[in-house]
C-alpha cells in the first residue's frame, strides 16, 4: 500500500513539477515585459532631445521620410515592422539587398554618422513599447535568412527580438569592420553570423533578469567608452550644430519662385483707377476698345469679350444650336470646363486620346465619329497648337464644327496665322489670372460667322436685345427685349481696361515665355530622368505653360514625391491636367468609347514648372538648380550586383 501510494504519488509529481516551471516562466516573461515597458518609457523621456535632433538634422539634411521600417522576423516568427532613423537614400532597397558596408553609397553622410554612434536604432524603443520588440534579446533577423533556423536554432525564432544581446556585444563594430573587407556579404555570412547565432544561443540557455541586467550593462559601457566619450560627443555635437545652423539659414534664405505672378504695369493700374473714377465699371467703351484690338491681333471680323473663356466656349456651343443627343469630341486631358460646357448644353462629351505632343490626336478623332457627332473641341494644351488642318479636314468631311479651346494659346500662330484667324467656327481664348494675357478674370470668343457673332452677343446678357452701354449711356434708351434664354457672361470695363494694356504687351510676354522656355530646354535636354516639351513644329508656341514629363524608370520615386521635394526647396509647382476619365463626376457619366490609354499613362509622369513673363533670371536659374537637384538625388542607380547569399 505504501508503495503503490508512494508510485502514484511520483507519477504525480512530474505534472506538478511541469505547471510550477511553466508558472515561473511565465512569471519571468511577465516581469521582463514590465522591465522593458519601464525602460523603453524612461530611455524615450531622457532621449527625447536627442530624437528631435536627429529627426530635424534627417529633414534638413536628406528630406522625408526621416524614418525606415524594415520587415523583419518578431516573437512565434511573426512578422514585424522594425523602425530605425533613415540613414540611407529613399529607395535603396531597390538598388541592392547586401550587408551594409560604412562606405556604401546607399548610405548617406549623415547616416554613416547616424550607424557609427548607433543613435539610428533609438526609434526602435517605440517596438519596445508596442511589445514586438525586448530591451534585451537576439536581434530581429531578416526573413531571407528563416530558413536556415533548424533544430535547436529555431528556440531563437521564439523569443522576442531585442535591442542587444551578446551578439550586439561581440560584433559592435560591425558597421566598419566589413568596410575593410573585399566582399561584406560573404564575410557577413561565412564569419560574423555564425558567431551571432551561436551567442544567441548562448543567451538563450542562460536566460534570466541577471543577465538581460549584465547585457545592458556592457551596452551602456560600450557606448560610452566606444561612442560617446567626451572628446567624441563634442566633436559630434559641434559638427551637427554647425551643419544644423547651416541648414537652417539656407533654408530661412531659401530663393522662393512662385507658380504664377501677373506682369501688369503702371500704365494698367492708372487705366483701372481711371475706370474707377470715371463712375462706369461694367461693360462700356473699354470692353468695346479691347474687342476690336484683339480683332485686329488674331485677323478676326467678330471678336466678343466675356468673363471667362468657360462662358466663350458655352456660348459658342449654345449659338451654333449644338444640344441633347448631339456629341462633341474632345480631349481627356483639358481642365474640366472643357467637359462642364458640353453637358451643359446636353450634348454628350465623347473623349478622343492624345498624341505624343499632349494634344488631341486626329486619328483618334477620326475613329471616334458617328452620325450624331456634330462637332470637335480641340485644345491646344500648354500654349502648343493642334494639328489644326487634319482636324479641319475632318471636319469638312463630315460637316462638323470646330470650336478652338485656346484657353493656353493667346498670341500662338498655326502655319503662320494667328490662332483666332483660321477656319473654325469659333476660338476661345482665356484671359484669367496665370494667363499670357490676363485681365484676372475674362475671356473672349472670336468667329468668322456675323450671324454666330449676333447670337452669341444677345445670349451673353441675359438674351436681351441691347446691353448695359446703350440702355444707360446719354445716348441709350430704357426699352429692352429678351428674345432669348441667355447668360450673364459680358466683361467690365475694368477688365477691359487692363485687357488693353496687357494685348499691346503681349508678344513682348510671350516672347520672354519662349526665351524661358529654351533655357528650360538646354538645361534639361541631356538628362535622362527627363523629357522636355514639343516645340512648335506646325507654328508658334504661346508657352503658357512648361510641362516637363518625368521619366520615372529613370528615377526612385513617383511625380508626387518630386513635386513635393521641389516645394519644399522653395519651388512652386502645378500639375495639367487630371485626365477627365479619373475625376468621380465624370466616372459614370461619359461613355468611353476609347479608353485614352495614351493620356492615362502621360498623367504620372507630368509636371508643369514655373514659366512668366515676370520670371527673373535668377528665379530661372533656381527652377532650373533645384529640378536638376532633385533629379539627380533620386536617379535610379545602376543596380549594385549581389552575390547569392547561402
Amino acid at each position: 500500500m505504501h508503495v503503490e501510494t508512494r508510485i502514484r504519488l511520483c507519477g504525480a509529481a512530474a505534472p506538478l513539477r511541469g505547471g510550477l516551471l511553466r508558472s515561473h516562466r511565465t512569471r519571468r516573461f511577465a516581469l521582463k515585459r514590465l522591465i522593458d515597458v519601464c525602460g523603453a518609457s524612461i530611455a524615450l523621456l531622457l532621449s527625447a532631445p536627442v530624437l528631435l535632433v536627429v529627426a530635424l538634422a534627417i529633414w534638413l539634411f536628406n528630406g522625408r521620410p526621416i524614418l525606415y521600417r524594415s520587415k523583419r522576423v518578431g516573437r512565434f516568427g511573426e512578422p514585424f515592422l522594425m523602425v530605425k532613423f533613415r540613414s540611407m537614400v529613399p529607395g535603396a532597397d531597390l538598388q541592392g539587398n547586401g550587408a551594409i558596408q560604412s562606405q556604401d553609397p546607399r548610405v548617406t553622410r549623415l547616416g554613416k554618422l547616424l550607424r557609427a554612434t548607433k543613435l539610428d536604432e533609438l526609434p526602435q524603443l517605440f517596438n519596445v513599447l508596442m511589445g514586438e520588440m525586448s530591451l534585451v534579446g537576439p536581434r530581429p533577423e531578416l526573413w531571407r535568412y528563416v530558413g536556415s533556423f533548424q533544430g535547436e536554432r529555431q528556440q531563437i525564432l521564439d523569443l522576442r527580438p531585442g535591442l542587444t544581446d551578446w551578439a550586439t556585444l561581440v560584433n559592435f563594430d560591425e558597421f566598419l569592420l566589413l568596410s575593410s573587407v573585399a566582399n561584406a556579404d560573404r564575410e557577413y555570412v561565412d564569419r560574423i553570423r555564425p558567431v551571432k547565432i551561436a551567442l544567441q544561443l548562448k543567451y538563450l540557455r542562460e536566460m534570466n533578469l541577471r543577465t538581460d541586467i549584465r547585457v545592458l550593462l556592457h551596452t551602456a559601457i560600450k557606448l560610452v567608452v566606444r561612442r560617446w566619450l567626451p572628446s567624441e560627443l563634442r566633436k559630434f555635437r559641434q559638427t551637427l550644430k554647425g551643419s544644423l545652423m547651416k541648414a537652417i539659414q539656407e533654408k530661412s534664405q531659401l530663393h522662393t519662385v512662385p507658380f504664377c505672378l501677373p506682369d501688369v504695369t503702371e500704365d494698367a493700374i492708372e487705366e483701372v483707377v481711371s475706370v474707377l473714377r470715371s463712375g462706369w465699371m461694367t461693360t462700356g467703351p473699354q470692353v468695346g476698345e479691347l474687342e476690336a484690338a484683339l480683332g485686329r491681333f488674331v485677323g478676326s471680323k467678330h471678336v466678343l469679350a466675356v468673363n471667362s473663356c468657360t462662358a466663350g466656349l458655352h456660348l459658342a456651343l449654345a449659338g451654333l444650336g449644338i444640344g441633347p443627343g448631339d456629341e462633341v469630341i474632345t480631349t481627356p486631358l483639358t481642365f474640366c470646363s472643357t467637359i462642364n460646357v458640353i453637358l451643359q448644353v446636353g450634348a454628350v462629351p465623347i473623349l478622343a486620346d492624345i498624341g505624343p505632343d499632349l494634344n488631341i490626336d486626329p486619328r483618334s478623332i477620326a475613329r471616334l465619329i458617328t452620325p450624331r457627332t456634330r462637332a470637335i473641341i480641340p485644345v491646344h494644351i500648354a500654349g502648343l497648337p493642334c494639328n489644326m488642318e487634319a482636324i479641319w479636314e475632318l471636319a469638312q468631311t463630315h460637316n462638323l464644327k470646330v470650336i478652338e479651346d485656346a484657353a493656353h494659346a493667346t498670341g500662338a500662330s498655326y502655319r503662320g496665322v494667328r490662332i483666332g484667324g483660321g477656319q473654325s467656327d469659333a476660338v476661345a481664348f482665356s484671359f484669367y489670372a496665370t494667363k499670357n494675357l490676363s485681365t484676372g478674370e475674362g475671356g473672349a470668343v472670336v468667329t468668322p460667322s456675323e450671324e454666330l457673332y449676333d447670337r452669341m452677343r444677345i445670349l451673353c446678357l441675359h438674351g436681351i436685345s441691347r446691353d448695359a452701354w446703350n440702355r444707360y449711356s446719354e445716348k441709350g434708351n430704357w426699352h429692352y427685349d429678351v428674345v432669348e434664354c441667355g447668360f450673364k457672361y459680358n466683361m467690365s470695363d475694368i477688365m477691359g481696361a487692363i485687357g488693353i494694356h496687357q494685348l499691346a504687351r503681349l508678344d513682348e510676354m510671350n516672347a520672354r515665355r519662349a526665351e524661358i522656355a529654351q533655357v528650360y530646354n538646354q538645361a534639361f535636354a541631356a538628362l535622362p530622368e527627363f523629357q522636355i516639351p514639343a516645340g512648335g513644329v506646325l507654328g508658334e508656341h504661346a508657352w503658357h505653360l512648361y510641362i516637363l514629363r518625368l521619366n520615372l524608370d529613370r528615377l526612385v520615386i513617383d511625380r508626387a514625391r518630386f513635386f513635393n521635394e521641389m516645394r519644399e526647396r522653395g519651388v512652386n509647382c502645378s500639375v495639367h491636367f487630371i485626365p477627365i476619365p479619373l475625376h468621380p463626376y465624370y466616372h459614370d457619366r461619359l461613355e468611353m468609347r476609347a479608353p485614352c490609354t495614351a493620356a492615362l499613362d502621360e498623367y504620372p509622369r507630368l509636371l508643369t514648372l514655373p514659366l512668366y513673363s515676370a520670371m527673373t533670371d535668377s528665379d530661372v536659374a533656381r527652377v532650373i538648380e533645384v529640378v536638376r537637384e532633385v533629379g539627380a538625388r533620386f536617379k535610379k542607380q545602376t543596380p549594385v550586383a549581389v552575390p547569392a547569399l547561402v
